[in-house]
Formats: structure tokens, sequence, C-alpha cells
């Protein structure tokens, strides 16, 4: 593709985007590209209210097929630069390889698999503005065993010496026979000495469904990816969120965060969307499956509420919103917790304004929050009876010094001793 052609493709898209932002109700005008994110965050939702930046999925990107819930098969779309060309994967299940470049491969269970792109190979209509070609690669299982797992961001053979990050873009796969044996069944990202991060990472698409009891260990599939904006799972699991988004600092829109829990039971969701610093709030969730939240959320900076009134069942938070500094108002039901918070549950988080933990037994510290006296009365009035002596830390609050006996009474007649 000649250099005038690309400057085409880039004004096209421009042009197509500028139309997408003004259908939208926002004037664009003359405005340069540079600030059309500013006018894509000016798109006023349907309940008038500035809605955050959704993903688009970029223009000349090559399609990514969804898989069927009865086929076994992955889709993935890799960038290739002229001067980084190399994948490498381990898969345990013998599969055949289609490379999207017009050659395929067969491979045993457990084989490491090379891959180097000839970038020269590849359909100029694979270019993409961003300045590579792409390939989408076909992976399908070559027996009845299946593929059990899949690693896809393994270092490849060539770099002695740190990885650089793979150029897997978007990933779409059926995977009903994947095990509980691996730590990760499916790793997409792991930052390690033999791991490539996927930092050009953009869309995960999973569907992990078979019958009978499973559960899949999702955990870390994503491993830090700093650009993953989009996440649709559905899996015949239970609920398991361990460190499932942690550190994905792309996600941004909770309606990008798709996630069908088909199994029956609970779990734990400690550190699901820890250090998630762009969520700005969380997706739905349902609250009754979680047992445990430590870490839950600690970290996202740009959060700003929490309404999850329905841990019923959850029994430890531990640092769950440690570090939110943006976070305003947390609502939680603490009626199953078997230990206190910890002083660490909601440290460093400055700007709460709003705390709701219904039937809390046990003592807390709240310091160094923008708690205001009404605000630290309807935190009093949520509490359970205090479990033996609890004592709930209220000094360097704005609200502490104007409370009256009266309402410091709300608390103490609970059983609950207040300091500060």
């Amino acid at each position: 593709m000649s250099i005038s052609n690309k400057l085409t493709a880039i004004n096209d898209a421009k042009l197509a985007i500028k139309t997408a932002i003004e259908n939208k109700g926002v004037t664009v005008g003359a405005a340069p590209l540079a600030d059309f994110a500013s006018k894509i965050n000016a798109i006023q939702s349907g309940g008038g209210t500035t809605s955050p930046l959704a993903w688009v999925r970029p223009p000349d990107w090559l399609e990514v097929p969804m898989p069927d819930a009865s086929e076994e098969i992955v889709y993935a779309l890799f960038a290739v630069h002229p001067n980084g060309r190399r994948v490498s994967f381990n898969i345990t299940g013998s599969c055949h390889i289609d490379w999207g470049d017009g050659t395929s491969n067969s491979y045993a269970s457990g084989a490491t698999i090379l891959k180097v792109f000839d970038f020269n190979a590849l359909p100029e209509a694979s270019w993409c503005s961003r300045g590579y070609r792409q390939a989408l690669v076909v992976i399908t299982a070559a027996s009845a065993t299946g593929l059990t797992s899949l690693n896809l961001s393994l270092r490849h053979g060539a770099y002695a010496s740190s990885p650089p990050r793979s150029t897997l873009l978007d990933i779409a796969a059926s995977l009903p026979k994947l095990t509980t044996s691996a730590t990760h069944s499916l790793s997409l990202s792991t930052a390690s000495s033999t791991q490539s991060n996927s930092g050009m990472l953009e869309r995960v698409r999973l569907v992990v469904q078979k019958a009978g009891t499973f559960s899949v260990p999702l955990n870390g599939i994503t491993g830090y990816g700093p650009n993953l904006k989009r996440v649709e799972i559905t899996t015949s699991s239970g609920f398991n969120g361990t460190d499932l988004f942690s550190g994905t600092r792309g996600l941004v829109n909770p309606d990008d965060i798709q996630i069908n829990w088909l199994g029956s039971g609970s779990g734990t969701a400690s550190g699901m969307f820890q250090n998630c610093s762009g969520l700005r709030a969380l997706p739905p969730i349902d609250a009754s499956k979680i047992t445990s939240m430590g870490s839950f959320a600690a970290g996202c900076e740009s959060l700003e509420t929490v309404d999850l009134p329905g841990t019923v069942n959850c029994t430890t938070v531990g640092a769950a919103f440690q570090n939110c500094g943006n976070l305003r108002s947390i609502v939680l039901n603490c009626t199953a917790l078997t230990s206190a918070p910890g002083s660490q549950f909601i440290q460093n988080s400055i700007s709460i304004q709003r705390l709701v933990l219904t039937g809390l037994r046990y003592g807390l510290t709240v310091s160094f929050t923008a708690l205001e006296r009404p605000a630290l009365v309807e935190m009093f009035q949520s509490l359970g009876t205090a479990n033996g002596a609890q004592t709930i830390t209220i000094s360097s609050t704005p609200g502490a010094s104007s409370l009256t006996a009266e309402e410091r009474a709300i608390a103490t007649e609970k059983g609950f001793t207040l300091s500060g």
C-alpha cells in the first residue's frame, strides 16, 4: 500500500468517526483528530449524563468471527510489523494452526510452537492505519482430547532476554475442554521472564461451556494488559473472579465488561479488579456469589461509586478499596463477615463521603476520609450488633467533632467503642 493510499485510508477513517460523533448530537466541525477524544466524551447517554468512553473497534482490523459454544476453535488476530513478526505458543492437545498467511501446520500436544511471519507475504488489504499488517490465526483441535490449555503469550525462542510485548490484538474462542489442572488454563498475557505481556490486546471474547460440574481458573488470563478494553466471557463455571482483571488498566467502561457465570455456587472475588486504574464504575455482578473481597478493587484510582448491597455471603473484605483516591461512596452488606475489615480496607481512599456497611459487627478505621457528620450517622445506623469489644476509629474525619452525644450513642448502644 502506497503512502498516499495509507493517508487516504486514515482520512476516510477520520471522516467516519466524525460522522458517528455528530450522529450522537455532538458538533465536530473542523476540529483536529487530536480533539476527537473530548468530542466522544461529550456524547450524552440516555440519562443525560456523560457516558464513559466506550471502546470502538478499529475499522480497519480484520474481522474475527465469534464461534458457537458447540465448536472448539480459537480465532486470534495478530499485528505483524516489518520488524516484529514472531509469535510463540504452547498448547496442550494436538492441534492444527492456519497462520493466516497461506501456510498451516499440525503440532503435537505440548510442543513449543514458534512462528516467524513474512510481513511481505501478508496481503496489503490487511494493512492497519496503526502501522502494521494483520494475520488471523485459527487454531483447531486435531484429536478427540481437544485443547485443554493454551498459552498464547509464550516468549519466542529468538529473544534471549526479556520478551517484547505480544502483538495479539483481538481473540474469540470456544474452548469446551479446558481443564482445571493448570493454574492458568488459558493465558493470553502474563508478565514474567518467559512470557510476553499483551500490550496490544484490546478485546477478549471467550466461551467455555461443558456439561457437569466445572470450574475453569480464568484468573490472570489478561495479566496486566494495559490496553484491554472489551471483555465478553460466558462460562459454565461457578463464580470465580480471583485476579480476573488485575492490572488491566485499559478497562474504562463497565458496559464493555460482560461476564456470564452459568454455573451455580459462590466463589472469591479477591483481586478481581485490582489496579484497574481506568475503571470508572463496576460492571453488573451477582454480589450474592462473592465469598471474599480481599483487594477486590484496590488501586482503582478512577472508581467513584461501589453499590453492592447484595454481598450477603461475603466473609472477608481485606484491602478491598485501598488506594481508591476518587472513590466517594461504598454500600456493602457485611452481615456475613467473620473478621474485621482491617486498617487497609479503605486506606488512602480519602474522598469517601458515604460508607454504608449493613450489619457490620466488627470495628474499622475510617480516619482521613471525607465523611461528614450526616454520613457518620448513616454509617452508625447501618451497623449490626458488635461482636465483643469492637472499636470504630473516626478521628481525622470532618464530621467527628460535630457529632452529638445522641448520634454517638447510635453506635455505642450497639456495643461499639468510638475513637475520635
